[in-house]
């Protein structure tokens, strides 16, 4: 929906400006529009959910970027298949929080 939208790109001026704490708010907010209107596990949904992770890796919770990475690759899955394009930044995303706790044997799995 354009209210969905609109909250996601706040979210990314947020995020482009440095508050990612006022960026988790909008991608809240538009994930829950979404949720209304289409369930819990829309394509839609999956770009919110690895800039929601993105948001907590650089807010340094690389645990919580992971379960949000880890959605958004499930998503894509259902959407897409095993083997899509599009998740190779979410693949991306979930080595680097692997590597940032420490868990480098993971990472290298990505």
């Amino acid at each position: 929906s354009a209210s969905a939208r609109v909250c996601h790109n706040f979210g990314n001026v947020h995020t482009s400006n440095g508050d990612h704490s006022e960026a988790l708010d909008m991608y809240n907010k538009a994930l829950a529009i979404m949720k209304k209107a289409h369930g819990d596990d829309h394509i839609s949904m999956a770009d919110t959910y690895n800039n929601i992770g993105n948001a907590h890796a650089s807010n340094g919770d690389h645990s919580e970027a992971l379960k949000m990475f880890n959605k958004a690759l499930a998503i894509m899955k259902k959407a897409h298949g095993d083997d899509h394009i599009s998740m190779a930044d979410t693949y991306n995303n979930i080595g680097n929080a692997h590597a940032s706790n420490g868990d480098h044997s993971e990472a290298l799995k990505m």
